[in-house]
């Protein structure tokens, strides 16, 4: 009983709908991981991690799981008064956290190679491009199976879902 993506919603078209307030907050995740290891690359941070008893499999996690909190509280404080109650709860939050997980981790696979966040920066933008491939096919404008390879289009389809502009059972 899904709508049409490309449906009107209000006056508002539907792609700009089922993301307004959802993707701007999501990837900041992605900028404050990245800003966080440059940050303590900078302060060599990352050198002490070493010689600590935290493994670097435990500090990932503490930034990622802490991030993705900040994120939903970030997203809820954006959604909730422009949407109020009548966005679907659960599929708004596991498509925020499953989000925001995958930009995390990007994130800190990105910002590896880099010296600097200035170096860094405009080789993000492709990965967040290419992250928001999904966007096009979940408007209509650009349909192709290639999109059901990048990881966002899950949580992209659970987003709809969280707003009626798609169904949750879109292989049907």
């Amino acid at each position: 009983m899904a709508r049409d993506p490309g449906a009107d919603v209000g006056g508002v078209p539907a792609l700009r709908h089922a993301v307004r307030g959802v993707r701007g907050p999501v990837h900041r995740a992605y900028f404050f991981v990245a800003a966080a290891v440059f940050f303590e690359k900078g302060e060599r941070t990352l050198f002490a991690l070493v010689a600590t008893p935290p493994r670097f499999a435990e500090y990932r996690t503490s930034k990622i799981v802490t991030l993705t909190g900040l994120t939903l509280v970030a997203t809820l404080v954006v959604v909730v008064p422009h949407h109020g109650l009548g966005a679907r709860p659960l599929s708004l939050l596991l498509g925020v956290v499953l989000t925001a997980g995958v930009m995390s981790l990007l994130g800190f696979v990105t910002a590896a190679p880099f010296p600097s966040i200035s170096d860094w920066l405009i080789p993000s933008t492709v990965v967040i491009g290419v992250m928001n491939l999904p966007l096009l096919d979940h408007s209509g404008l650009w349909r192709s199976p290639l999109c059901l390879v990048i990881p966002t289009k899950g949580s992209m389809v659970l987003l709809g879902a969280a707003f009626d502009t798609a169904s949750a059972t879109w292989w049907e």
